[in-house]
């Protein structure tokens, strides 16, 4: 069946169906003066293509060329662009017409025989919808459209006159015609995307993706240094007290009896036991987050024990350092703090070097059961938007530094592990636990 004749008046439905998709793709460009009026001017001149007749060249149709040339021409005649970018926006309006076309073609296939009048409903209700989708949905780029493109330009434009010569020469061809279409139309889709930057706006999620766990780590690093100094100062002020407290203590112990001079030593023990929670592992960062941690343990009767060398990890960025043993120590806390049995809340933390690596082990009591998806737990919370972050974040600093990390529950004991391996100036064999 001779589906052109049925819905086609010359070469203005192909005029109008390249025309219309250009214009919505254009639409956020610069207008040149008198807009409306130009837009006339382009009606009048398009009304006269109805009846312009078929000219070819062999197998190949130069009146699509013509029509093409002259919807190029329209667009650098309506908006102010350079000629370049209207030639990539009359290459993407190609891509929508003839996308559309075999879409079309493949419907009426499907149907079989039909009359001219459902023929015309169906396609004015397929391009009405296709436009419509296409204003809404599509990505619109607002400035030049080949600027830091020329690749996909290039590519898109290369597929879009492959797929022109094709199309002249499928016709001799009509058993393959329905393959075609389907060829086509997935080449025009493939251009298209090209075009209108699809697979970068892919990019760009990753890249904000990056951007916003980089944010987390950095905005976590600075709530731990206030902190460590809403710590620091209550140590201090601590201290203070004590001292002041000290001098009246070591007065008064000259005149004190056996029993009370005992009481008041075991005092000023206590006072100065608190320097047992300054950690002093090599590396300034790692003392902020232990001490952080070591005070929060002993308010909770937790007993955290660690054996590590930090300057074996000055090869990372304290940021990056913080979150990571910030955001394991936070989830191996949250977890014993569940358990009624004191003697059962202990966290241990061991690191050493081995083949070139760092390896860091660190386990908890955990009494109940964990659920583990790709290798890391599942949050237990609701709000799973707001949780479960920082174990993401713990994998991708890692990942960051080309380690790998595994959590697993082995009986009662959650244990965490991951490695780092060392830069080659750091790798000298030497152990930092």
């Amino acid at each position: 069946m001779n589906y052109y004749s049925m819905i086609l008046l010359g070469q203005l439905n192909f005029y109008l169906e390249m025309l219309i998709p250009m214009f919505l793709l254009m639409r956020r460009q610069e207008r040149r003066s008198f807009f409306w009026l130009r837009l006339l001017a382009l009606a009048a001149a398009g009304a006269g293509l109805a009846f312009m007749p078929v000219l070819e060249i062999g197998p190949f149709g130069m009146h699509y060329l013509i029509v093409f040339g002259i919807v190029f021409l329209a667009g650098w005649f309506v908006f102010r662009v350079r000629p370049l970018d209207a030639l990539f926006y009359a290459i993407a309006a190609f891509a929508v017409q003839h996308g559309l076309w075999d879409v079309l073609f493949i419907v009426f296939e499907s149907i079989g025989y039909m009359t001219q009048a459902t023929a015309l409903v169906i396609y004015f209700c397929l391009y009405a919808a296709a436009y419509t989708l296409f204003f809404f949905f599509f990505p619109v780029n607002e400035r030049g459209a080949v600027k830091g493109r020329g690749l996909q330009f290039a590519v898109s434009g290369f597929i879009i006159a492959f797929v022109y010569v094709v199309a002249s020469l499928a016709p001799w061809y009509s058993e393959w015609n329905i393959l075609y279409r389907l060829y086509a139309l997935l080449c025009c889709v493939f251009a298209l995307c090209l075009q209108c930057g699809v697979f970068e706006q892919d990019k760009l999620r990753r890249r904000n993706e990056e951007l916003r766990r980089e944010k987390f780590v950095l905005e976590e690093l600075l709530g731990r240094e206030q902190k460590q100094y809403a710590i620091t100062k209550d140590t201090i002020d601590l201290i203070n007290v004590k001292c002041h407290d000290l001098k009246h203590q070591i007065a008064a112990l000259r005149t004190m009896g056996a029993d009370e001079r005992e009481k008041s030593l075991r005092e000023v023990e206590k006072a100065v036991m608190i320097y047992g929670n300054i950690a002093k592992t090599g590396s300034e960062t790692l003392d902020v987050v232990f001490t952080e941690k070591s005070f929060l343990c002993e308010k909770h009767g937790i007993r955290f024990t660690y054996m590590i060398d930090g300057s074996g990890l000055s090869f990372m960025a304290p940021a990056d350092l913080s979150s990571l043993f910030g955001n394991a120590l936070d989830n191996a806390i949250e977890s014993v703090m569940k358990e009624s049995d004191e003697g059962r809340r202990v966290i241990k933390l061991n690191a050493c070097e081995r083949r070139g690596c760092i390896a860091v082990h660190i386990e908890n009591y955990c009494a109940e059961k964990i659920r583990f998806k790709d290798g890391v737990p599942l949050t237990s919370k609701a709000d799973k938007d707001n949780h479960g972050f920082g174990v993401k974040s713990m994998r991708y600093i890692v990942d960051k530094y080309g380690g790998n990390l595994a959590m697993r529950q082995e009986g009662c004991l959650v244990c965490l592990d991951f490695m780092l391996p060392l830069p080659a100036a750091e790798s000298a064999g030497r152990n930092i636990a």
